[in-house]
């Protein structure tokens, strides 16, 4: 029993953008001042246009089946990019089943995936002096089962990221993502310094909206802002 606990409490675990889950993070420790959070997308991975293709290609094929006969595929994917960003993300919204909308894009895109993270990278994060946590507008689900595949394996506590089962969810660089976070964070967790690892200047500014220490950074660069931090 005294075996499973210990697994049970090392497990890595999803959180999403929602008051009531969002309360139940918790820190490693009480003692722990330091909270890492690291983006996923163009943060622990650099996506390959392989990927790239794949991920379009999924979201065309899941408008067409969903939209049926108002899908035009010369202007359909465009402006589900220009009004969503990203088209799947908008046929939650205008809502659709989201679970199979997940299962036709994101899970399909990422399908057989590996994130590929050398050892020196993986030991430099795992060495930051506090908990370490991932904070995504990618599937968190489909993040902690590439992250428990990969180097980083109980390295992070947390996988945080949109509730993209219900129609109206938020995700970064929305500011009620960082105001709900950071409340749990510094008022209840008393987390004394919060950084945050992020490819994407908005979620970046984001950050340092509620005092964060927010690093722009994409995967490539993220080794040596680590080492600068450090060295601070």
């Amino acid at each position: 029993m005294l075996l499973f606990f210990i697994n049970f409490c090392k497990s890595l675990k999803t959180i999403l953008l929602k008051q009531d889950e969002v309360s139940l993070i918790t820190k490693t420790n009480e003692s722990v001042k330091n909270l890492y959070l690291f983006d996923f997308d163009g943060t622990l991975y650099t996506p390959t246009d392989e990927l790239k293709i794949k991920a379009k290609n999924a979201q065309e094929e899941s408008l067409k089946k969903n939209l049926q006969g108002t899908y035009n595929k010369d202007t359909t994917f465009k402006e589900f990019v220009k009004n969503y960003k990203f088209p799947f993300q908008g046929l939650i919204r205008l809502g659709y089943n989201s679970r199979t909308v997940l299962d036709e894009t994101v899970n399909e895109a990422f399908k057989d995936f590996k994130l590929e993270i050398s050892d020196e990278l993986a030991d430099k994060i795992k060495n930051l002096p506090g908990d370490k946590m991932i904070l995504t507008n990618n599937l968190a689900e489909k993040v902690k089962d590439i992250i428990d595949d990969s180097k980083l394996k109980d390295i992070f506590t947390f996988v945080i990221g949109p509730n993209f089962y219900s129609r109206i969810f938020i995700s970064k660089p929305s500011s009620e993502v960082f105001i709900m976070l950071n409340d749990k964070f510094k008022n209840d967790l008393k987390y004394e310094n919060v950084y945050l690892f992020d490819d994407e200047p908005d979620n970046v500014e984001g950050g340092k909206s509620v005092n964060w220490i927010s690093v722009e950074c994409k995967f490539n660069d993220l080794s040596d802002k680590i080492s600068e931090l450090i060295k601070k």
